[in-house]
């Protein structure tokens, strides 16, 4: 890993993970409601998250990118449906 930090962002709905984005370079917004992701697109976050400045290589693999799909999220709300 380079000399300058890394920044992992968790994105949470309603207490589960939707999002994991991992970041080559620390982001200067700590509050990380807009950043720009690896492919340079624009991301802009409401809700709550978790942002992770990441000094080491160990750390940084503990992390794998993810996103939840709108099929992944569509089948999670009716599994809550059906069992409350």
């Amino acid at each position: 890993m380079n000399s300058h930090p890394k920044t992992v962002i968790v994105k949470y709905n309603g207490g589960k993970i939707t999002d994991i984005w991992k970041l080559n370079e620390r982001i200067k917004d700590t509050t990380a409601s807009m950043f720009i992701d690896n492919n340079g697109s624009e991301i802009y976050l409401v809700g709550d998250r978790k942002v992770i400045v990441v000094k080491n290589e160990k750390e940084w693999n503990q992390y794998d990118e993810y996103h939840l799909t709108s099929k992944q999220y569509r089948r999670r709300r009716l599994d809550l449906e059906f069992t409350s």
